[in-house]
């Protein structure tokens, strides 16, 4: 699944520039989704990529260096593509057009 390989690419991405601005490795948290409920699952996954979206949106906006406003602008554009590929689930899934 070409979604699941960038998003391993994208922890990667900012593993590396996050080691080479501070010197250190960073504290990694878990996120945490729905799992008994497929639509709560969905919505809560596109949440989180919509949230990412406009994270990486805005970094790419004010940052001076032209090599992580690129690397922001790329990831912001994968995050809402990985956004409307699961909101295309929720959608299908939350008004009956495929039966569970």
């Amino acid at each position: 699944m070409q979604t699941i390989e960038e998003e391993k690419s994208h922890y990667q991405t900012l593993l590396h520039a996050y080691k080479q601005l501070s010197g250190k490795d960073p504290t990694i948290t878990e996120p945490t989704l729905p799992r008994n409920d497929y639509i709560p699952a969905l919505k809560a996954a596109f949440e989180k990529e919509q949230a990412a979206a406009y994270t990486f949106e805005q970094a790419a906006r004010f940052t001076t260096n032209p090599a992580l406003k690129e690397v922001y602008a790329s990831l912001a554009r994968d995050e809402q593509r990985h956004a409307l590929w699961l909101l295309s689930f929720l959608t299908i899934y939350s008004t009956g057009g495929v039966s569970h």
